[in-house]
């Protein structure tokens, strides 16, 4: 499989050391019905190689979701999430595309100040 985005499966490409991402991400893989979900940690240069779109994204900037050919990143992907993965009342948030757009931002810099407590480098070294 060179993408896994041309499938029914759905590929989240997420900060492996945020442990907010984390969660989100298994969370989201746990609550899935019916839905393959394959979690891989943006931060392993081969997931980066293995899916070709992610090299048009600055994944420091927001994780990757790749649905049925599409890419979605950052407030997209979360919102894609809560929309496949109804089960917890977070991702219901997220199923609000202007709600995740609104929010995205302000857990975007819970996660840089996670990641600064624990002295993180940015995805990829950059």
């Amino acid at each position: 499989m060179n993408d896994a985005s041309q499938c029914e499966t759905l590929v989240l490409l997420y900060d492996g050391e945020c442990p907010f991402c984390t969660h989100y991400c298994a969370m989201a893989a746990l609550a899935a019905r019916g839905i393959a979900v394959e979690l891989h940690d943006a931060r392993e240069a081969a997931n980066r190689t293995r899916f070709p779109a992610a090299s048009r994204y600055d994944l420091d900037r927001g994780m990757l979701a790749l649905w049925r050919g599409k890419a979605f990143h950052g407030a997209d992907a979360m919102n894609l999430v809560g929309i496949l993965i109804e089960e917890s009342p977070w991702s219901g948030l997220m199923q609000h595309r202007w709600l995740a757009s609104f929010c995205y931002p302000a857990l975007r810099l819970v996660r840089n100040a996670a990641l600064a407590v624990r002295r993180g480098p940015r995805i990829g070294g950059r």
